[in-house]
């Protein structure tokens, strides 16, 4: 918080009097006195007295009391006020103070009067009071050295009293002191407003005037935070669609596990049966291979419903252009500052700003291209089933064909599958990298942000594979797991790939205990692909088993991981 420098002169401020038209000089030097008495009796000196300069304050009072028309009583009451503060009697100096001001309003001390008091309720926290004497000793005093520091303080105090539409007015008149003669510094207290800005509409606005106005005046890093923060907002509304951690992307997944809805129904049936409700219906293993068959239902997709399906959606084109237009021109005016983009070492919030918004958008344009990834369709007409070539004399030329024909299939499909995966794994091999440039910027959430779409590059690819939709040409049950065990194999090594890179998310989000919604569905993604990452022991968690030193029967020492044979002969 900016804080007014104290502007008190200390012992040379207070005035010492001299009899024009009201008290003597006798009473006046008595009551001096007292002040310089207190002051040797603070620095130890000879002479000194305790209660030196309470004495002096009331001194002064009666003096001012009893000619109030002197034109000298507004020093009077000053030193009043000046001795009461160094006696520590602050409830004293604020009452000698404001009477000062209604006394006197065109009195040389007022300047010094208004920006004491505020000092002083800011002091003991009344910070709505300290806030409207800073603003009227600013307004009084617009060209004094003060004023714009005065100013900070009451923008301060309003914005933290929840006073908008003061601390903007505080904020404004602050920006017309500054604007020519330090425009930098003005830049910068002009753009702190647009924190306090909830809606988008006001906040895109609000960072559109800053740039038509200053443009980089207020340093380079505030210009890219601005840009970051217009593109951001068309970004997101660029889809119509609710967003899946900024992408245009809907995701269909059950969980792994039943429902607690599942569970209640499979109860009930249970339940209903026990009952005699329902006949359970009489069941055997199929005798044939056939009647197996029989029983056999073509499934859908490969795998089961906990495999992610993803459908991207259109963005409105001219917003999402824009958007990755000016994506572009910040990595461009990142590149481009270099040594230019100067943070002062003790404003790290400024710093992380900037870091956040060039991290921003690297992760936002590659978001572009994982959106394309996302919607990249296999081939449809795959088969990789071949019967067993046929054998002997008994077997027809239309038989022979027929082999012929599967085996040129199955082929024809390995080949396009090949062609699909060497292009959709360069695809992603790109994105990894441009999402593993994140790390550069030392910005922790969207370093985290990136790490889970390097996950989701992996893991995605791997569901569309393992939960592959089945052609509608495979419609014997040995096609369809040919089909689904072919892309199976596939799956698995990209699945691996993901953890791996929701390891790297959840192990740095608990290091700094900083869980943004990414690192979260990290966590939740690691625990349904790798259950016990990162579990300890139960041991470490709660010591060795067994009863306390010398209670109990008997005393457990060791809990094993496997049984003992209880067949086993006693030694």
């Amino acid at each position: 918080m900016g804080v007014v420098a104290s502007l008190r002169p200390g012992e040379a401020r207070a005035q010492e009097p001299s009899s024009a038209e009201g008290p003597t000089q006798e009473a006046l030097r008595e009551a001096w006195g007292h002040r310089e008495a207190g002051r040797r009796h603070s620095l130890g000196e000879e002479g000194g007295d305790p209660e030196g300069f309470e004495r002096c304050a009331e001194a002064h009072v009666a003096l001012y009391e009893a000619y109030p028309d002197s034109d000298r009583a507004d020093m009077l009451l000053w030193n009043a006020a000046e001795c009461a503060g160094a006696a520590g009697l602050h409830a004293r100096e604020v009452e000698l103070r404001e009477r000062m001001l209604e006394r006197f309003p065109t009195s040389d001390y007022r300047r010094d009067t208004l920006f004491y008091l505020a000092e002083i309720m800011q002091a003991v926290a009344k910070f709505e009071d300290s806030a409207a004497l800073y603003e009227q000793g600013a307004a009084e005093f617009p060209k004094d050295l003060a004023a714009a520091p005065a100013l900070n303080n009451a923008y301060l105090f309003r914005l933290g009293l929840g006073d908008e539409e003061a601390a903007k007015a505080n904020l404004d008149a602050w920006v017309r002191l500054y604007k020519r003669k330090d425009p930098k510094r003005a830049a910068a207290m002009v753009w702190s407003w647009q924190a306090q800005l909830e809606s988008d509409r006001k906040r895109r606005a609000y960072a559109e005037k800053y740039l038509e106005v200053y443009g980089s005046k207020g340093g380079l890093d505030r210009r890219v935070h601005a840009e970051a923060v217009i593109a951001q907002i068309d970004w997101r509304s660029s889809c119509s669609e609710p967003l899946l951690l900024d992408l245009c992307v809907t995701l269909r997944r059950k969980a792994p596990h039943p429902s607690a809805r599942a569970l209640e129904e499979a109860q009930a049936r249970v339940e209903a049966r026990a009952a005699g409700k329902t006949r359970r219906r009489d069941w055997s293993p199929p005798a044939t291979a056939a009647l197996a068959e029989s029983t056999w239902r073509r499934p859908k997709r490969c795998g089961d419903a906990s495999l992610g399906v993803y459908t991207r959606h259109k963005r409105k084109a001219r917003l999402a252009e824009r958007a990755q237009t000016r994506f572009t021109k910040i990595l461009k005016l990142v590149r481009q500052g270099g040594r230019k983009i100067e943070i002062p070492a003790e404003d790290p919030r400024r710093a992380q700003a900037f870091a956040d918004a060039w991290a921003m958008a690297l992760v936002y344009r590659a978001d572009a291209a994982l959106e394309d990834y996302l919607a990249m369709a296999m081939p449809s007409a795959l088969d990789f089933h071949a019967p067993a070539r046929p054998e002997g004399d008994g077997v027809s030329k239309a038989d022979r064909e027929a082999y012929r024909a599967a085996v040129r299939r199955r082929d024809e499909s390995q080949r396009e599958l090949g062609r699909f995966l060497e292009d959709k794994l360069r695809r992603g091999g790109e994105l990894r990298e441009a999402y593993a440039e994140v790390r550069s910027t030392r910005s922790l959430e969207w370093t985290l942000t990136a790490a889970h779409r390097s996950g989701m590059v992996s893991l995605s690819f791997g569901e569309q594979l393992a939960g592959a939709a089945v052609p509608r040409g495979l419609r014997s049950r040995d096609q369809v797991e040919s089909y689904c065990e072919a892309l199976q194999d596939v799956s698995v090594p990209l699945v691996e790939q993901a953890a791996d890179a929701y390891v790297y998310c959840v192990d740095r989000a608990t290091q700094y205990q900083y869980f943004v919604p990414a690192a979260r569905d990290c966590e939740r993604l690691l625990a349904q692909l790798r259950p016990f990452h990162g579990m300890s022991p139960i041991v470490e968690l709660l010591g060795e088993p067994g009863y306390p030193p010398g209670e109990g029967p008997t005393r457990l020492q060791v809990a094993g991981l496997i049984a003992e044979d209880p067949t086993a002969p006693k030694e």
